[in-house]
C-alpha cells in the first residue's frame, strides 16, 4: 500500500498508512498478542471498557512511534529481566497506561507539554482503575515518572521493591536508547512523523537538548544495575552519533548558529 504525502512546517514527509508503520492487520494482530499475554491476566483489575479506550488511544492516527509496537517493546524487555521485577503486575499495568493520552497540541494549537500528557494518562488510568488504593497509587507514581526520567523520584515506597521497581520501569521505557542504530534511526524517523509541524530546525534542536541530557549522565543513565550492564554502552553510542547526525543537519539548512 503506498504511503501519503503529509506537508510540515518546512518540508514535505513521506507518511506510510497508519500508525507505527505497520498495515492494519498486523498492528491488529500486535493487540491481539498483547492482550492475550498481558492484559486478560490482570483485566478484572479494571472497569469495563478500559481496553476499548486503550485500543483507541493507541490506535490514534497521529501516532508513529507511540504506539503498541512500543508497548509490546517494554513487554519483551520487561520479560528478559522479569527476575530484576518485584511486582511485575504494577510493571505492566504501567506500562499500559503510561502513553494512553498522547496529544501533540492543546486546544489553543500551542504545542503540547510531554508532563501534561503524562498526567493526563495518569489520570486515564485512574478513570478505569479497580486496584486496591496502594496498587493504584503505585502505578500512577510509575506512569508520573516518565515525566522526568532523569530526575523521577517517588516520596513513598509503596512496597517492599518499590523503589527498584520504578528505577526498572523508567530504564524499560529509555530501552529503546539501546537498540541497533537502524532501529534508533527508525524510531527518530517515527517522532518526526508525529512532530510533523514542527519546523525542522526546531525538532533538530529539541531532540538535541534531550539527547544531551541523556548523553551527559553517561553510566548512570539507567537507573538499575542490570539495565545498566545490558544497554549502557550501546545507548551512549547512539546517543552520540545521533547528536553529531543531527547538528549536522542543522548546519546542511544554516541553522546551526542559532
Amino acid at each position: 500500500m503506498a504511503g501519503t504525502t503529509l506537508k510540515t512546517a518546512s518540508s514535505l514527509v513521506t507518511v506510510e498508512p497508519m500508525n507505527s508503520l505497520l498495515e492494519p492487520e498486523r498492528i491488529d494482530a500486535l493487540a491481539a498478542r498483547i492482550k492475550e499475554r498481558y492484559w486478560l491476566p490482570g483485566e478484572a483489575s479494571y472497569q469495563p471498557g478500559a481496553w476499548a479506550e486503550l485500543v483507541a488511544r493507541y490506535g490514534e492516527a497521529h501516532r508513529a512511534y507511540h504506539t503498541w509496537r512500543h508497548i509490546d517493546e517494554i513487554f519483551e524487555r520487561l520479560a528478559s529481566l522479569s527476575n530484576v521485577a518485584e511486582r511485575r503486575d504494577i510493571i505492566i499495568a504501567a506500562t499500559f497506561w503510561h502513553d494512553a493520552v498522547y496529544d501533540l497540541r492543546d486546544h489553543d494549537g500551542a504545542p503540547r507539554a510531554d508532563r501534561d500528557n503524562v498526567r493526563a494518562s495518569a489520570d486515564l488510568f485512574r478513570r478505569y482503575t479497580a486496584h486496591s488504593a496502594g496498587e493504584a497509587s503505585a502505578v500512577e507514581d510509575l506512569i508520573m515518572g516518565t515525566a522526568d526520567h532523569l530526575h523521577a523520584k517517588p516520596d513513598i515506597e509503596r512496597y517492599p521493591g518499590f523503589y527498584n521497581d520504578f528505577d526498572l520501569f523508567l530504564d524499560l521505557d529509555l530501552g529503546s536508547l539501546a537498540s541497533s542504530w537502524d532501529q534508533f534511526e527508525a524510531n527518530l524517523h517515527k517522532l518526526r512523523l508525529e512532530n510533523a509541524m514542527t519546523p525542522d530546525a526546531d525538532f533538530y534542536r529539541k531532540q538535541i537538548a534531550m539527547l544531551t541530557r541523556f548523553r551527559e549522565r553517561d553510566a548512570l543513565l539507567f537507573r538499575c544495575k542490570e539495565t545498566r550492564q545490558r544497554w549502557s554502552r550501546d545507548a551512549a553510542a547512539n546517543l552520540g552519533r545521533c547528536i553529531e547526525e543531527l547538528r549536522r543537519k542543522l548546519k546542511a539548512i544554516g541553522e546551526d548558529k542559532r
